[in-house]
């Protein structure tokens, strides 16, 4: 049976959805299924943008300093956002705002580059953590004063698991949030979902293939979200601990978990640890699986890694018969 699909633009980038109905007679339903899913999605943008003033995210910014009683949908992503700002040890930080607009990260990313982003830093407030953040009743939040967030390395993530969990009783379901990925169930005749990793360096050719049976898979690098400051170059990934963009030896980490929102936070948080702090990492928590590609070198994987690549391709992505190529740039 061939699957359901619907492609759109969000948040900035390319999304699908893939479902495969249980029998034929659920495939309309199925259909309005991905449009509701659609709908939900473009919702979602709507609460958490950093780049609409209207948007729950950007009220609560302004609240800083005082409590903010927040929708049921912001207090889940804040409690997800505080489990994995402890579990990666404060490298996953939400509270890097003002770093990311200093980078020159000040507006959506297609208007970046259009005009010239001054060499001059803007002056850094006092630094604060998401540990600072206070929660009160489970939907009250306290931003210390000057504080704000941005949720760009976590929504997306939330979101596709939220879509693969609303639809997977219908039938083996994938959601690509613009290469956060979410999958539940195999295609039929299928031991899993056959993913493309795109090449850092071409985006036309594929790094390797894998073949996800749960949970989430996604994909960071410092080569797609790039611009000038000044002469420096600049990237979209910054490190909490400097409040800089990362200096890292890696070009790109593909993670590997138990959902996209996991999978999104420790891609990024491997692609700042770098692969010697990757070392490190692995050797504390064997539970987490990465696909590690240095600026210079050979990509290394971990076992549960290895154990997922169906192949590694030589040749462009569009001859590749994948049904789905992941961004390698989010």
């Amino acid at each position: 049976m061939d699957p359901i699909s619907r492609s759109f633009h969000a948040m900035n980038t390319s999304m699908r959805i893939l479902l495969y109905p249980r029998d034929e007679r659920e495939r309309d339903d199925g259909e309005q299924a991905l449009a509701d899913a659609e709908g939900v999605i473009r919702a979602i943008e709507a609460r958490f943008s950093r780049f609409r003033e209207s948007s729950e995210l950007c009220r609560l910014n302004r609240s800083s300093g005082s409590w903010f009683s927040v929708s049921p949908d912001l207090a889940e992503v804040l409690e997800l956002a505080r489990v994995l700002h402890h579990e990666t040890a404060g490298i996953f930080d939400p509270v890097i705002l003002d770093d990311l607009e200093r980078a020159g990260y000040r507006h959506s990313f297609e208007t970046i580059g259009k005009t010239p982003i001054a060499a001059r830093l803007a002056t850094r407030r006092p630094r604060r953590r998401f540990a600072d953040v206070k929660f009160q009743d489970g939907d009250r939040v306290w931003l210390p004063p000057t504080t704000r967030l941005d949720l760009g390395g976590i929504v997306k993530g939330w979101a596709a698991d939220r879509l693969v969990r609303d639809l997977a009783r219908r039938g083996p379901v994938l959601a690509d949030l613009g290469g956060d990925i979410a999958v539940s169930g195999s295609p039929p005749d299928s031991t899993g979902w056959s993913i493309g990793v795109e090449a850092p360096d071409d985006d036309a050719q594929l790094l390797a293939v894998l073949n996800v049976r749960g949970g989430g898979v996604a994909t960071s690098g410092t080569n797609r979200r790039h611009w000038f400051r000044g002469d420096r170059p600049m990237h979209h990934v910054i490190d909490p601990r400097c409040g800089e963009p990362a200096e890292t030896d890696l070009v790109q980490v593909v993670a590997l978990t138990t959902s996209a929102a996991r999978a999104d936070v420790w891609a990024k948080a491997a692609l700042i640890l770098g692969t010697a702090g990757c070392r490190q990492l692995l050797a504390e928590r064997p539970d987490l699986d990465f696909l590690l590609v240095p600026r210079v070198g050979t990509p290394s994987a971990t076992p549960g890694i290895l154990t997922c690549i169906s192949s590694i391709v030589s040749g462009e992505a569009r001859d590749h018969q994948s049904p789905v190529t992941q961004s390698a740039g989010c």
